[in-house]
């Protein structure tokens, strides 16, 4: 019985040894990304396109802004809501980005949305003066925190909303095409 129990146990041993040296045997390759022109840029997310999300120093390094790489292109400057720095936090798969970002003043940061090449967008916050957007997911769902009035964080989830004016606006548009129509056709 002995004898059986220690050749299980070297059995057990051999096939672990072989399991952990066959994951740490993956090969990975690391590209530089560079910088936004400052000396350290740090990468926060990754999509399933291999679109990377983060912050990099400027030039001179007085301050750092949210960036987004794509292979084959050079880091692209997202800009800030005003204040001197940002950081991009996330990525979905449509390319959205976000994180947060100094206002004007630098005295407080905001949750930002940036997508499509427009400027950031401010996310709000829960009626205190700061929030933050850590991630986000391909629905448009953006997880992350907001302060409320009296300075506590709150954990919150920002959901895209259709804006009822532009689908009115749409809806008068086509209702007046079609009224234009009808009248021409009498």
């Amino acid at each position: 019985m002995r004898r059986s129990s220690a050749l299980l146990f070297v059995g057990v041993v051999a096939l672990t040894t072989l399991a952990i040296t066959s994951v740490s045997a993956t090969q990975y390759t690391m590209i530089d990304l560079g910088t936004l022109g400052g000396t350290a840029a740090g990468a926060g997310g990754i999509n399933n396109s291999g679109q990377v999300v983060g912050d990099s120093r400027l030039t001179g390094d007085a301050s750092s802004h949210a960036f987004l790489w794509q292979n084959g292109s050079r880091m692209r400057d997202l800009g800030t809501l005003g204040g001197s720095d940002s950081y991009a936090i996330g990525i979905n798969d449509s390319g959205q980005v976000v994180g947060f970002s100094l206002l004007t003043g630098n005295s407080h940061e905001h949750a930002f949305l940036w997508q499509n090449g427009a400027p950031m967008h401010d996310l709000g916050m829960l009626g205190g003066t700061d929030s933050g957007a850590l991630g986000i997911n391909d629905s448009g769902l953006v997880a992350g925190w907001a302060s409320d009035a009296t300075g506590v964080r709150h954990a919150v989830v920002w959901a895209p909303v259709c804006e009822p004016p532009s689908l009115l606006a749409l809806l008068c548009g086509l209702a007046g095409i079609g009224g234009m129509m009808w009248r021409r056709r009498r």
